[in-house]
């Protein structure tokens, strides 16, 4: 590679970036070799795109030439792309701080939970202490995923301290997320009205249509959701 750059630029990233971000293990290498840094002059480290596009062999060897710099980014990119090994792996290695290095396993947990990568959160949930998983409920049913919204239940996770958004009802958001035994929760609480609103004016039950949940349908209209109610905002 006499005389090339390992900072030049193709298709707006670096070539070492690009080779990162395909998992091309002896392009790297050499890129490495030859003196490019992990911290790129612009956008995502070298780690940090071996571990969002999930390149185990990649992220083992980049590692070390990071120096825990971007652990907590790569950590995050793998659990949003619901790669488990490597979650597992960068958070076994040394952290300069244990607080920094819980706060990620917090965070890796919600960005999981809102991508609906429910093994991520399954090993992160009982591998960790986790005192309060309300963020990672809340952005599981923000994102529609059932499953990861079942798990959550089934580990304890409490209705009483979910964030739910100021836009919509906490019946909303668990019609959103498909889960049966969360509608049927929700539906439990004194303060949930069935024909509440969201801000664009449509009931629970418009939402359940929208999401094609047939069998929450069912259920809103045994509970007395209203079937002509007509939205206030025409947003469907």
């Amino acid at each position: 590679m006499a005389g090339a750059s390992c900072t030049a630029t193709f298709d707006g990233q670096s070539l070492a970036q690009w080779a990162a971000s395909a998992g091309h293990w002896p392009l790297l290498n050499t890129f490495l070799h030859h003196g490019s840094p992990i911290q790129q002059p612009s956008g995502k480290s070298l780690l940090s795109l071996a571990a969002k596009n999930g390149h185990f062999d990649c992220v083992h060897m980049l590692y070390p030439h990071d120096g825990g710099e971007n652990l907590r980014d790569a950590t995050i990119d793998a659990a949003k792309g619901g790669f488990v090994q490597i979650v597992s792996y960068l958070l076994g290695v040394k952290w300069s701080s244990e607080k920094e290095r819980r706060e990620c396993i917090r965070e890796a947990n919600m960005e999981a939970a809102g991508q609906g990568h429910t093994s991520v959160c399954q090993y992160l949930v009982d591998s960790f202490d986790f005192a309060d998983v309300s963020e990672a409920m809340t952005a599981a049913c923000e994102g529609g995923h059932a499953d990861t919204v079942q798990f959550l239940l089934s580990r304890g996770a409490s209705l009483s301290s979910v964030k739910w958004p100021s836009d919509k009802s906490a019946l909303h958001c668990a019609v959103e997320s498909g889960s049966w035994d969360l509608v049927v929760a929700v539906l439990g609480l004194e303060s949930q009205q069935v024909s509440a609103l969201d801000s664009l004016g449509r009931t629970p039950l418009i939402i359940a249509a929208k999401c094609g949940h047939v069998g929450l349908i069912d259920m809103l209209l045994n509970k007395g959701s209203e079937i002509l109610h007509e939205n206030e905002i025409s947003v469907f």
